[in-house]
């Protein structure tokens, strides 16, 4: 299991350990978001790459890789978060759907839990394609709307949601709360955006995370049994979350 820093691996790897040897075990034998997100991610890192991490907030994948990239942009709309992200070499407050960059500036740019939060996902998706140089890739994280989970968030009003997740998630787990519109968030809807775009499909999957609830001794066992009973194929998309990785492709 992979995490996107020492912090949160230390806070989790603590937690598992109060858990039952055998589900230590099964929990260890699982993939989650963060090996896939890291297994997109790190054979583009090099020293002479310019990385954009759009919606970046307080942390992030970057973490690991301070220093190992020419620069790393973080973006929030957030001053407060961003100001908190000790990974990026640059911070710039901007929304998605103008993006403050010269025509391919970039050559990789990495978002993670951002499109659920966007009413107008292509628009974004038209700006990261301006900002990305020829060939280069695109990796997005997000939540799947065909998660229970995530498909009662997506249908519950914002008041109750935000009330529901303050009494359910513990202290552990800091979760802002931002408006949802979940206007693309399958694997279909992606890859048709993405591909009017111009970009090329490298890997798309739905993927879990069994380490969300690591802190619950009550929930973290149902979420293993989930993260098992979802790994069948047609069961997929029931997953927590969705990745892409496109690469953009000249129109001509």
């Amino acid at each position: 299991m992979r995490y996107f820093d020492e912090i949160e691996k230390r806070k989790k790897e603590a937690s598992l350990s109060r858990h039952p040897k055998f589900l230590q075990s099964i929990f260890n034998s699982l993939s989650s978001v963060h090996d896939y997100y890291d297994e997109c991610l790190a054979p583009l890192i090099r020293k002479d790459i310019k990385v954009l991490d759009a919606g970046c907030g307080k942390k992030g994948i970057m973490n690991k890789y301070r220093g190992k990239t020419a620069y790393t942009v973080g973006m929030d709309m957030q001053l407060s978060a961003i100001k908190q992200n000790a990974a990026m070499d640059y911070k710039v407050v901007s929304g998605v759907y103008s993006i403050p960059f010269k025509e391919e500036t970039f050559d990789v740019i990495v978002s993670q839990w951002v499109v659920e939060h966007l009413s107008e996902p292509k628009k974004a998706f038209s700006e990261f394609r301006n900002v990305l140089k020829n060939n280069g890739s695109l990796i997005l994280v997000t939540n799947s709307v065909y998660n229970p989970l995530m498909f009662f968030n997506a249908v519950m009003p914002e008041g109750i949601r935000d009330r529901i997740k303050k009494r359910a998630l513990p202290p552990e787990i800091e979760e802002d709360t931002f408006p949802t519109y979940y206007k693309c968030n399958s694997v279909g809807k992606l890859d048709k955006a993405l591909r009017e775009l111009g970009f090329e499909k490298k890997f798309t999957g739905y993927v879990g995370d069994p380490s969300f609830f690591v802190f619950s001794k009550f929930i973290f066992p149902l979420t293993v049994v989930y993260e098992l009973a979802t790994s069948f194929r047609i069961l997929r998309p029931l997953k927590m979350h969705v990745i892409v990785h496109y690469v953009k492709r000249d129109k001509s």
